[in-house]
């Protein structure tokens, strides 16, 4: 999951800083997470709603990666990556998005 997190940093490198801002890159990072959880199928509503020991372990994970990964790949983040590219990545519903924000398609 990190590697592909890191790899999404690299993706938007923009090779210019127009101040995506440390703060925009830690939220970029969680919600990339949140979406990489949602895609596994690890988060339900309702009915479909996960048990909690489920709930607990996802939440974990998700703080060990940020634990991790976050000093590098906010550095990165923030060092490389267009602030429009984030806005546009903290706004996508799903990786899909994110790849056609930076594809300049959003």
């Amino acid at each position: 999951m990190m590697r592909g997190l890191l790899a999404m940093a690299l993706l938007f490198a923009a090779g210019c800083n127009k101040g995506a801002g440390e703060d925009q890159c830690k939220k970029l990072m969680e919600h990339m997470l949140d979406l990489e959880i949602a895609k596994s199928g690890a988060k339900g509503s309702g009915a479909e709603a996960l048990p909690p020991e489920v709930v607990e372990k996802n939440a974990k994970q998700k703080a060990a990666a940020v634990e991790l990964k976050a000093a590098e790949f906010v550095q990165l983040c923030n060092e490389r990556v267009d602030k429009k590219r984030v806005e546009c990545a903290l706004a996508a519903k799903d990786w899909e998005a994110i790849e056609a924000c930076d594809k300049g398609d959003k």
